[in-house]
């Protein structure tokens, strides 16, 4: 039930709870999958910014939601903060910017 994934992202901030980077990682790739790019933004913003926080899997969920909203801006944002934070062996390859076009 892809409505109660933001339901679930409610609760959460509510009830004050943290998440460990996984499972933070886990609701960033839940809520961009519904649309929710802002709520995503705000679990992906829980996050130390350092190489934790730079999973691909969760920064190509939320460039492709920002996409699909018309945000251009904050694509390119995303993108620069991830390459920033990346380690250097870790950084997204040609992959990454062919499944974000």
């Amino acid at each position: 039930c892809p409505h109660r994934v933001p339901a679930v992202f409610v609760c959460i901030s509510r009830r004050s709870y943290t998440l460990d980077v996984t499972s933070a990682h886990s609701l960033v790739r839940l809520l961009s999958q519904v649309d929710a790019f802002r709520d995503a933004q705000q679990v992906l913003n829980t996050l130390p910014r350092n190489a934790t926080r730079a999973d691909v899997g969760s920064y190509t969920e939320l460039v492709s939601t920002a996409f699909r909203a018309g945000l251009g801006e904050d694509c390119m944002d995303l993108i620069t903060e991830l390459l920033a934070l990346a380690a250097s062996n870790k950084r997204p390859g040609v992959e990454f910017f062919s499944f974000c076009l």
